[in-house]
């Protein structure tokens, strides 16, 4: 990872004019849509900082077969889907896990784009508990295909297939990871490992990760195996992910212990 200078800025009150606090990253996330004005009107000034390359890994597993299984009976763990669409969660979990992995790109979304995300019918949630405390979740997004040269395009999954599976899943696997998303890690499009154009039905585990109390405790691969269980029971062909260098330093190694390959790197400022 290498710093450069750039136009990144944070921001701190002036001195004696009792303004609130604002945490930096949500005045990155701000800045970076151009609502830089916003934080200057409530009184704060800003500081140059330097920015971070981020490099950003693209994984699939192109079939079933190529999944690596790696649970065990669960120990009071339970996976359950988010069957009622509450869009206003969504963003409770994504600032909950992501807080400490500079989850930044949504937090400046206005609630419609939250509610035209997380209400659309090809996303699903599912949320894991341990002991009746949130312990992570993951979102899991359908996408038609794509031709290999652009953005899959995304329509809705087919009736038949939105409510396959049960709604709750039980695994478990000693291994840990943590968020998925990070800035400059959107969705990018899908070109399988030998190149070929994909047009059969694909996943995206949009999101991963573990809330703060439970890293550690050999969850990660417990909840990577519920989300591609549930990706391939939903009827996927494909089932794929990003991680970047902001997220947990185990997240690549997670995901490749579950068979996934990498199909594509990229480096950009964040």
């Amino acid at each position: 990872m290498s710093r450069r200078s750039g136009p990144a800025t944070i921001m701190q009150p002036r001195r004696g004019e009792g303004v609130p606090p604002l945490r930096f990253e949500v005045i990155l996330a701000l800045s970076s849509r151009g609502e830089g004005p916003l934080p200057r009107r409530l009184g704060y000034i800003g500081l140059m900082v330097s920015t971070i390359m981020v490099r950003t890994t693209h994984l699939e597993i192109a079939s079933k077969d190529q999944w690596v299984r790696r649970g065990r009976p669960a120990a009071g763990i339970e996976v359950r889907e988010c069957i009622v669409k509450q869009p206003r969660f969504n963003r409770f979990l994504y600032e909950y896990v992501g807080g400490d992995w500079r989850w930044l790109d949504r937090l400046a979304w206005p609630a419609e784009k939250w509610h035209d995300y997380a209400a659309h019918d090809n996303l699903r949630t599912f949320v894991a508990y341990r002991q009746g405390s949130l312990a992570g979740y993951y979102e899991l997004q359908w996408q038609e295909g794509g031709t290999g040269s652009g953005p899959p395009t995304q329509k809705g999954p087919p009736n038949a297939l939105h409510r396959v599976g049960e709604p709750k899943s039980a695994l478990g696997d000693p291994s840990q990871t943590c968020g998925t998303a990070a800035p400059g890690c959107e969705m990018q499009r899908i070109t399988p490992a030998d190149g070929r154009a994909t047009v059969d039905p694909s996943v995206e585990i949009r999101i991963f990760g573990l809330t703060p109390p439970f890293i550690g405790q050999g969850l990660g691969g417990l909840l990577l195996d519920s989300a591609i269980e549930n990706a391939f029971a939903w009827g996927a062909r494909r089932v794929w992910v990003h991680t970047c260098t902001h997220d947990h330093p185990n997240a690549l190694n997670n995901y490749l212990k579950s068979g996934f390959l990498i199909f594509k790197v990229e480096e950009k400022e964040s």
